[in-house]
């Protein structure tokens, strides 16, 4: 009886100092695995101005009209289209919205945090009284648009195509 109690003990003891040592060991490894901090950034000599990239200004307004009855258009989402980088996806382009009309149809966008890619943008129209969206001839450059953008669309024609 005794001869068994000291083997389970024996036995136990071997295992908890095995366990131990791989807990030290995985410590060990654990800490050539953690992260580190970076060092900071090398930083300009004094006097000197670091060449920090400047986001462009890009923005554009202006109006959507109703081409049959000359009205301004509200609540029309201006936005532009844009290919994916994975011409493979099913969706590759996108939608992507910029403003929204206001009651008399003016709309202000800014188009600055964009990236160069998507430039130039073609403006693209949607409603939820519209079937499908509008795509207009304007195309707006990196820089913006100085002039404002005037859009007519027929409204009507818009709302009653096949859904």
């Amino acid at each position: 009886m005794q001869a068994d109690s000291e083997g389970f003990g024996g036995w136990f003891r071997w295992t908890v100092g095995i366990l131990v040592a791989l807990i030290a060991a995985g410590a060990g490894w654990a800490a050539l695995f953690m992260k580190h901090p970076k060092p900071p950034a090398p930083q300009p000599p004094a006097g000197t101005v670091a060449n920090v990239p400047q986001q462009s200004s890009c923005t554009f307004e202006g109006q959507v009209f109703d081409q049959d009855t000359q009205r301004p258009l509200a609540a029309i989402s201006v936005g532009y289209y844009r290919l994916t980088s994975d011409p493979t996806s099913y969706l590759h382009g996108v939608r992507s919205r910029l403003a929204v009309t206001s009651p008399d149809g003016r709309f202000h966008a800014d188009c600055g945090s964009l990236e160069v890619e998507n430039f130039p943008l073609r403006l693209e129209l949607t409603s939820p009284h519209w079937c499908s969206s509008f795509q207009t001839n304007d195309y707006i450059p990196r820089t913006g648009q100085s002039a404002p953008v005037i859009i007519y669309v027929r409204d009507t024609m818009l709302q009653h195509l096949a859904c």
